[in-house]
């Protein structure tokens, strides 16, 4: 691809390279991938002088990427993106660390799973080691997210680190709530924390997509699960903390089943039987339930 280089000197000393990105494949999920045949505008600019030096990435509309530098100090850099990023975070620098924000208009879960399972195999065979960078995201905002056949609208992220485990914060129509998810080597022991203010399940939608298809429950870690207010094909439900049990089974011959089994509160049991296609055999004002539900196939058949 062609690009421009510009050197200036004196009291703005620093270098300006441009180019269209012409021939240059931009391996990113959506909306960010870019085919080698198309253009997409860059602007990097990096100033000369002595301290912390700071280069500037500009994508066109996309995202905005500050990189600094500074002698016997690690790298660190801000992402950001969308149209409101700019280079006036470069005071948010944090050596060792790289934090992203901003906004995207949509993301699919599976695309950047792929992104992710990359930088591991880069990590496994010692590319990247563990002075990298220290990931966080800050309430990055995102229209759209797709998480294996579900759409989560309005979303806003933050994800912490700690040396055991990450902290991800979601807040969306459909969910509220955080999720503690082990980090390093996963042992069998280790447990996924779900800690849910709000989750609202809507009725599924035909498709013919079956994305929990061939993955063996055995090969998964436990999930400890506290949701406070479930709604559940717009009927809204109370549960009971610590009461809600989420079974995944798969025995030796590769029959899958699933269990759901808690304890919620309810205005009309009515309206909960017809909500599974069942008579509307009783009504209530309020109330408490037993809930036993068993059937084959995964959680999301």
């Amino acid at each position: 691809t062609a690009a421009k280089l510009h050197i200036e000197t004196g009291a703005n000393a620093g270098l300006t390279v441009t180019s269209d990105l012409r021939g240059v494949d931009v391996l990113l999920p959506q909306p960010l991938y870019k085919a080698a045949e198309s253009t997409r505008d860059i602007k990097i600019t990096l100033p000369f002088g002595e301290g912390l030096q700071v280069m500037h990435l500009r994508m066109a509309d996309q995202f905005s990427l500050l990189l600094g530098f500074q002698k016997d100090t690690d790298i660190s850099a801000n992402l950001s993106f969308g149209l409101t990023s700019g280079i006036d975070t470069w005071h948010d620098l944090t050596p060792g660390q790289m934090r992203v924000s901003g906004h995207l208009a949509f993301a699919d879960f599976d695309q950047w799973r792929r992104v992710y399972d990359r930088y591991v195999e880069l990590a496994a065979n010692g590319a990247a080691s563990k002075d990298g960078l220290e990931f966080s995201v800050s309430k990055l905002r995102i229209d759209e997210v797709m998480i294996f056949d579900s759409l989560l609208e309005s979303a806003q992220l933050s994800l912490l680190s700690a040396p055991d485990a990450w902290f991800l914060h979601i807040n969306s129509a459909q969910l509220l709530g955080d999720i503690q998810i082990p980090r390093g080597e996963l042992d069998p022991a280790q447990v996924f924390k779900v800690t849910l203010e709000s989750l609202n399940l809507p009725k599924p939608k035909a498709s013919a997509a079956k994305p929990l298809d061939g993955i063996d429950p055995r090969s998964l870690l436990d999930v400890d699960l506290d949701i406070a207010k479930l709604s559940l094909r717009g009927i809204e439900l109370a549960t009971v903390a610590g009461s809600t049990n989420l079974a995944w089974l798969q025995d030796d011959s590769g029959r899958v089943s699933s269990q759901l089994q808690g304890q919620f509160g309810i205005s009309d049991l009515g309206d909960v039987l017809e909500s599974f296609s069942y008579p509307r055999v009783m009504e209530t004002r309020r109330g408490n339930f037993d809930l036993n539900l068993q059937w084959f196939g995964t959680p999301a058949a």
